[in-house]
């Protein structure tokens, strides 16, 4: 009995039903368990060679469509017994469903193809191709331990560019999970083990990453050294990859100038997109971003790579490059003074930290975003224990750039509460200022707004000869590259001190001028606080007639802040608004009593003349007293 013929009579029984004719004959099943009584009911032999013979078939038949199509060859290939066939079909399926950022399918095909290898060659890269897919999908963790299995087997082989490029990508892994130092040893062992490997992309891109991991562990001259060892290298084997990579890294350093650090950084995202390097694209885009913020200001273009970061990161499923990107994204939100949309999107993607490592320096870089709204919010205890907790934990792992956001964040919170008349530690800002200052002489962070907490905190703190000792520093180093960010920086450094001073004039001016950056670059929420500074400037001048310039800016800062749903600063600055109304009434009221005063002297010294002047005979007499204001003058 032929095929159709079965076709017909189980059509005939309303079992199966005509699905199309064309371009290819194909019947459904009218329900699955017709289906799986019709498959049970065939002997386990026949079985196998039916699903051979599919698999053959389909082979024959669709010879351009193999890799579209390699995900059901392999399964019929494995229930047909063709394990070695089978293995071939899942390893392309994985590779397909990876080029295409399908992770956790590519993760069940590599799987897959492991269950069926014997050869050891073959099973280094099919552990590697497993490795990139958990990494994807920010299981980093895992992915460390497949990568090191692949690893081992490269060295046992003897291949060395592979072994060089597994390091990079085992040390890259390390750096995501939230161990810098580790990170570094990882690239560190590397460059040992590959010492007498010829040059190999692979080993550029080791020399790339080990740049990388000295960086982010505080010694920028080491970085930078690989780095540019890595581009010279890429160059000569033309491998763009590690060109790009190395070149996004090189933007960042402390020791390159902003004017080259555009540049590079532009030239990594062109060579990037246009061969699709993803990985990299999501990271020149994301250090453009923060290069931009702190040279120019420009937020316009600073949220247009950093969205284009996000856009690419969702493509490739990478939820950790996805997630930095964003929590930057809600860090400008703040600065826009978008406070209410900037908290429901840190709650929107609170969810998808469930699949992040605990470890993760992603997680505590959320952490701080949410402290930052809980202080803007009037949580300011648990804002500051929050900021605590953290810092303790970032001590013992040695992450920098998380150990020096901390400080600045616990400085800049305590000098505020200082600012508006609360008692704070001052040793825990003291201490705070300084080791952010320490760490941005590794080159990690800020050396300019380094400078100015420490300004800040002495002037307010009252030690002004160190105040000013830091400003001179600050100003030095704020002259060699004129970046939007040190000039803001610089100028709340001035203006603070001159406050401490009790130089109102200049304060006032500085808050002025501060004022006015912060709103055209878009920074709202300082721009704000400025106007409150710069009324709180004019409201201590001894200048009765700042005072009603005061009130205006104040209650224009108010407003802003009502606005923008910051009722805990709005309500510092009515404060700020009742003492200057107090002030304002007291000016009135001795002003009355002065002129009540002089009208008094006024008619004393009436009294001094005579009503009539006396007479003489031959004389004629005039008396006039000429009064310089209302009293006293010329007699």
């Amino acid at each position: 009995m032929s095929l159709q013929t079965h076709l017909n009579t189980l059509e005939s029984a309303g079992l199966v039903r005509l699905a199309q004719l064309e371009p290819d004959l194909e019947y459904l099943f009218r329900h699955a368990l017709v289906q799986e009584a019709a498959y049970a009911s065939i002997l386990a032999g026949d079985r196998q060679r039916l699903h051979e013979a599919v698999g053959r078939a389909v082979e024959r038949l669709y010879p351009n469509r193999l890799d579209e199509l390699a995900a059901f060859l392999a399964n019929h290939f494995e229930r047909s017994g063709e394990l070695a066939r089978a293995r071939y079909y899942f390893r392309r399926a994985g590779e397909r469903a990876l080029a295409s950022y399908a992770n956790q399918e590519a993760e069940l095909h590599f799987r897959k193809a492991l269950e069926f290898n014997t050869d050891p060659d073959e099973q280094a890269e099919l552990l590697e191709a497993l490795g990139k897919a958990l990494n994807r999908q920010s299981r980093h963790e895992e992915a460390i331990y497949e990568m090191g299995e692949a690893l081992e087997l490269y060295r046992a082989a003897g291949k060395f560019d592979q072994a060089a490029r597994m390091y990079a990508s085992l040390a890259r892994a390390t750096w995501y999970q939230g161990d810098i130092p580790a990170s570094l040893q990882v690239c560190l062992n590397g460059l040992e083990a590959c010492q007498d490997s010829p040059l190999t992309p692979g080993l550029a891109n080791l020399y790339h990453e080990t740049g990388r991991a000295y960086y982010f562990n505080g010694q920028p001259n080491e970085a930078d050294y690989y780095c540019r060892k890595a581009l010279a290298a890429a160059e000569i084997l033309g491998a763009e990859e590690v060109q790009a990579d190395s070149l996004t890294t090189i933007g960042i350093l402390s020791v390159t100038s902003r004017t080259e650090a555009l540049e590079d950084l532009a030239k990594a995202i062109e060579i990037a997109e246009r061969n699709s390097y993803l990985a990299i694209a999501h990271r020149a885009h994301h250090n453009f971003a923060l290069t931009i913020q702190d040279i120019t200001g420009d937020m316009a273009l600073v949220r247009k790579h950093y969205e284009r970061a996000i856009e690419i990161s969702h493509i490739r499923g990478m939820l950790t490059s996805e997630l930095l990107s964003k929590i930057n994204l809600i860090a400008i939100e703040i600065n826009e003074g978008k406070i209410h949309q900037a908290r429901e999107e840190l709650v929107e993607i609170g969810e998808k930290f469930k699949e992040i490592s605990e470890t993760s320096e992603l997680r505590f870089d959320y952490r701080t975003i949410d402290a930052i709204l809980d202080w803007l919010e009037g949580h300011t205890d648990r804002a500051l224990n929050s900021l605590r907790i953290r810092l303790a934990h970032e001590k013992s792992s040695g992450n920098l750039q998380s150990l020096a956001n901390l400080n600045a964040e616990i400085c800049e919170c305590l000098l505020e509460l200082n600012y508006w008349g609360y008692t704070i530690d001052w040793q825990e800002a003291e201490n705070s200022a300084q080791e952010f200052n320490k760490i941005s002489e590794r080159g990690i962070t800020d050396p300019v707004y380094a400078l100015s907490l420490l300004v800040m905190l002495y002037a307010q703190k009252g030690d002004l000869v160190l105040a000013q000792q830091y400003l001179t520093e600050m100003e030095a180093e704020a002259q060699l590259e004129r970046r939007i960010w040190d000039q803001l920086n610089l100028g709340r450094a001035q203006a603070k001190l001159a406050l401490a001073r009790n130089d109102w004039e200049t304060a006032a001016v500085c808050f002025e001028q501060l004022a006015e950056q912060n709103s055209k670059i878009g920074r709202r929420l300082e721009a704000s606080r400025c106007l409150a500074y710069w009324a709180d400037a004019l409201a201590r001048s001894p200048n009765a007639s700042d005072l009603e310039k005061a009130a205006a800016l104040a209650r224009s800062a108010q407003t802003d802040f009502n606005q923008m749903e910051v009722p805990y600063v709005a309500s510092l600055v009515e404060k700020l608004i009742q003492k200057i109304r107090y002030r304002t009434q007291l000016v009135a009221q001795e002003s009355q009593l002065s002129v009540q005063e002089l009208a008094a002297a006024g008619r004393l010294q009436e009294h001094f003349l005579p009503k009539a002047p006396p007479t003489f005979p031959g004389w004629q007499l005039v008396a006039h007293l000429e009064p310089a204001r209302q009293t006293s003058g010329d007699f």
